[in-house]
């Protein structure tokens, strides 16, 4: 699997989200899981 690094930060207008590495079919479904797990309200801009 293809390594990815994710970290987030929270500011005032949304989440600010880093993705280090590259996405592709085998993490995906990682980073869609991490960003469901960052957002802190339906609709927030990321």
């Amino acid at each position: 699997m293809a390594r990815l690094t994710l970290a987030c930060e929270h500011l005032s207008g949304g989440t600010l989200v880093f993705v280090g590495g590259e996405v592709d079919a085998r993490n995906a479904a990682r980073l869609k899981v991490h960003l469901d797990q960052v957002r802190r309200r339906r609709g927030e801009p990321l």
